[in-house]
């Protein structure tokens, strides 16, 4: 759970017994409640409950729209095409420098929504993980070439397939091949190394 969430439920836990104790006295007597001041407290504690409430489920639903718009903008032919295409290449030289730059954007803006938090991680639990993971794998060296112009090419696209691995390791067990299993040796050294 997110600190967000654990203080906006240990707020609303507290606040009902503070104002408890707030307009009552040891004996249990009302004191003075229906005065302005303590009418203003009472309509102050709930409208900060209200806007904490409200600020919790107008996150929730950015993220939601975040994974609804990653989603949709991911299964764009073009998208859907070049990963394909850079998939299906035998060597790195295969690939066209029009598809590189589109899943590197792409995949580079998607691992900063994800840094920020506006994208979570259980998106790339099933498929879409890995095969971000296989396209940076496979993506790698063109990366490490575009970074002498441009330190910071894909860094976020780099990131996120590291990001996907620490989390869901499990997946990655159906790589298969030759190809595969020498670009995931090589894509585990590097996590190791960074120690992530």
């Amino acid at each position: 759970m997110s600190r967000k969430k654990v203080l906006a439920i240990i707020f609303s836990t507290i606040a009902p017994f503070i104002s408890y104790f707030y307009y009552f006295n040891k004996s249990n007597v009302l004191i003075g409640f229906f005065s302005i001041n303590n009418l203003v407290g009472v309509v102050a504690i709930l409208s900060g409950l209200t806007g904490i409430v409200m600020g919790i489920a107008s996150s929730r639903q950015a993220n939601l729209d975040a994974v609804k718009e990653y989603f949709q903008q991911g299964d764009e032919d073009s998208y859907s095409e070049a990963r394909g295409r850079i998939l299906k290449a035998e060597n790195v030289d295969q690939i066209e420098s029009s598809d590189v730059s589109k899943i590197c954007n792409f995949f580079h803006f998607w691992g900063l929504m994800n840094r920020q938090r506006y994208l979570p991680i259980w998106v790339f639990e099933g498929s879409s993980g890995l095969q971000i993971v296989k396209l940076y794998m496979k993506l790698k060296p063109i990366i490490i070439k575009k970074r002498k112009n441009n330190k910071f090419y894909a860094v976020e696209f780099e990131l996120l397939a590291y990001r996907i691995y620490k989390k869901y390791k499990m997946n990655f067990d159906d790589l298969s091949g030759i190809e595969w299993d020498e670009l995931l040796s090589n894509f585990k050294k590097d996590f190791h190394k960074r120690n992530l």
